[in-house]
């Protein structure tokens, strides 16, 4: 019996990409000094509506779109009710709990269900890997009404 699984063109992308790349590409790139990445909004506590904007600060660095390679640069990954990291060494995956700002965007909307939620923020390189060390943002806690 032969099975056919629908897989999203965009991971199937990724996939092809980072399976092409050697090992030691997918190595972290290093910090910038004193970098950091912040939310915005909404801020840890608050209460939204299902669906609501996410807005994303850094410091000592520049959120750029995939593919800009260079000193200081990365771009913004938010983390929803990540419990368990995923390796941080290789490039994050493509899933209901990473969401990858691919261009660049300080800003994202987001639809989730009703209840508690932990966002994050983890900045990552131009191969979607972390840098070392990694560049997180205090977690913060929303309810959704």
């Amino acid at each position: 019996m032969n099975a056919v699984f629908a897989v999203p063109s965009r991971l199937l992308v990724y996939l092809v990409i980072f399976s092409a790349l050697p090992f030691s590409e997918c190595l972290a790139a290093s910090a910038p000094e004193n970098a950091n990445v912040y939310f915005i909004a909404p801020t840890d506590g608050d209460i939204v509506s299902r669906q609501f904007d996410v807005k994303i600060g850094v410091k000592q660095g520049s959120i750029t779109p995939v593919g800009e390679v260079g000193p200081n640069l990365g771009h913004c990954h938010v983390l929803i009710n990540l419990d368990d990291l995923v390796d941080l060494s290789m490039p994050l995956p493509v899933n209901a709990n990473i969401v990858h700002l691919d261009g660049g965007e300080p800003d994202v909307s987001l639809t989730l269900p009703r209840g508690k939620h932990t966002l994050q923020l983890l900045l990552g390189d131009d191969k979607h890997v972390p840098h070392s060390p990694p560049i997180f943002s205090q977690p913060i806690t929303i309810t959704v009404r």
